[in-house]
């Protein structure tokens, strides 16, 4: 999903789309910023406040946007598609996190994940700052990133929470065999960006990977990203060419 086709009609429209919710999730902007003025410098001005509005949208939507982008639904795109590739733009604005991220899915996934794969997710993945996972888990993901975004300032998550944009790519580091809690460990690395001899570099980073669980499995966690991040409603992964290019 390309944010530069993203442009002041499509702003327009979301106004429309959206309706009453537009100044509520103005209002909740326009205050961050003046809270936040670091993100100011990310310019803009009324396209900043307009592309973050979005972001606030996909929070309240995240599942229904989710599903559309991995062709889950057969109610009609349009509003949440729209509302997608204003909150990719609105999330290029935003600080990057580097370093490990956390997330879940109660999606039983087997044996599929493999070291040595790579995936791609034509959806938003939700991530936490922080580890440990709810008990209805049944797959932990752990994430080496370099390109998700910082957004809990505009969602109503209460911890620390990131967003990588849809298209995203990862590579499979290790698949840890379930724990004695029953849940299987994958763990991966944020492919976006990377160059060609960053391979050599993986096992450093699946150590630190491995480094950052230590003492996270008690931490409780009741969100899911709703669905098993690289794979479609069928257990099979997404083809490499679907969701575009990384952002």
């Amino acid at each position: 999903m390309d944010p530069a086709t993203w442009g002041n009609e499509d702003r327009a429209r979301l106004r429309r789309v959206l309706t009453d919710r537009y100044d509520a999730y103005a209002r909740i902007v326009t205050r961050t910023l003046a809270e936040e003025p670091g993100l100011r410098a990310a310019g803009g001005g009324a396209d900043l406040v307009t592309d973050l509005v979005a972001l606030c949208a996909y929070a309240a939507e995240r599942q229904s946007v989710n599903s559309v982008l991995r062709g889950e639904v057969e109610h009609p795109a349009g509003p949440y598609s729209l509302i997608a590739r204003g909150a990719t733009s609105g999330l290029r604005r935003l600080p990057t996190v580097i370093g490990p991220v956390y997330a879940t899915s109660d999606a039983a996934v087997g044996t599929v994940y493999r070291a040595g794969d790579e995936l791609v997710e034509p959806a938003f993945v939700d991530v936490r700052l922080t580890g440990g996972a709810g008990p209805a888990s049944a797959v932990e993901y752990v994430i080496w990133s370099v390109s998700a975004r910082r957004v809990d300032r505009f969602t109503p998550e209460a911890q620390p929470t990131a967003t990588f944009p849809p298209g995203s790519r990862f590579a499979v580091l290790a698949v840890d065999d379930p724990a004695t809690d029953g849940r299987l460990r994958v763990l991966l690395r944020d492919r976006s960006g990377e160059r060609p001899q960053a391979a050599g570099r993986w096992d450093e980073t699946l150590q630190r990977l491995r480094q950052s669980t230590v003492g996270t499995g008690s931490g409780q966690h009741t969100g899911t990203l709703g669905f098993p991040l690289g794979l479609d409603r069928w257990g099979n992964p997404f083809a490499l060419t679907t969701g575009g290019s990384p952002a």
